[in-house]
């Protein structure tokens, strides 16, 4: 059944959710729509996983961690222009059920650790899928928040466009993404001090190691400022 729509994959307001992931051009990307709804209009609720969506094959996920509304993750391939649906985590008990073919099998301790707990692994089903994924790799945090990354904080970021699930454009936005991050820094390095009363200077510095240290709330930045003072 294809589908048109652009699709939010990843939206959370609170706990930063586990990221739906595609292959594309032999490279691995999360699939991020983070403020897409103020961009595009489009305000699918929480959960929703993209292209495919496990409930119109009768099954519905039970979450059971606060980092996947939707209690399952996916993973994608672009293969010669198509789109293709390659793997299905899930949390929860077992579905009885093939998926395309497929049983679901024991996920490693990798997706283990994370809640999860069942894989339909290489469905490698075609998707009849009209409508964009915003894809990102690698990321620079600006400012402070406790979310999935704004498009514009992915270095490297792309917007596919498909039709009946075929690709037809490749929109890099990397350049602009880098324009924008840049445009917007010295802006919040100077709100934040002015909160803090420390210097500009001081402020970017902190934040930038902060950033890579992966603490990233703002109530955090006057300690980690004193104790670089000391």
């Amino acid at each position: 059944m294809a589908k048109s729509q652009n699709v939010i994959v990843r939206r959370s307001k609170m706990t930063p959710q586990d990221p739906c992931t595609i292959e594309y051009k032999g490279k691995l990307y999360d699939i991020n729509s983070w403020g897409s709804h103020q961009l595009y209009g489009d305000m699918r609720p929480f959960g929703e996983a993209g292209p495919f969506h496990i409930e119109d094959h009768g099954m519905v996920m039970d979450s059971v961690s606060s980092a996947c509304w939707s209690g399952y993750i996916t993973h994608y391939l672009v293969d010669n222009g198509q789109l293709f649906l390659e793997d299905v985590t899930i949390m929860g008990q077992k579905e009885n059920k093939l998926l395309f073919g497929v049983d679901p099998t024991p996920v490693d301790e990798k997706y283990k650790n994370r809640s999860f707990d069942y894989i339909y692994r290489g469905v490698h089903q075609p998707i009849d899928y009209s409508g964009k994924l915003k894809i990102g790799s690698g990321s620079e945090r600006i400012g402070f928040h406790y979310t999935e990354n704004y498009d514009y904080e992915f270095l490297e970021f792309h917007e596919l466009l498909f039709k009946r699930g075929k690709l037809i454009e490749d929109i890099d936005k990397s350049e602009e993404n880098r324009i924008k991050r840049n445009g917007l820094k010295e802006d919040i390095y100077s709100n934040l001090a002015s909160k803090v009363n420390y210097s500009v200077e001081d402020v970017r510095e902190c934040v930038e190691e902060m950033n890579k240290n992966g603490k990233i709330h703002y109530w955090q930045l006057s300690e980690y400022l004193k104790k670089k003072e000391k």
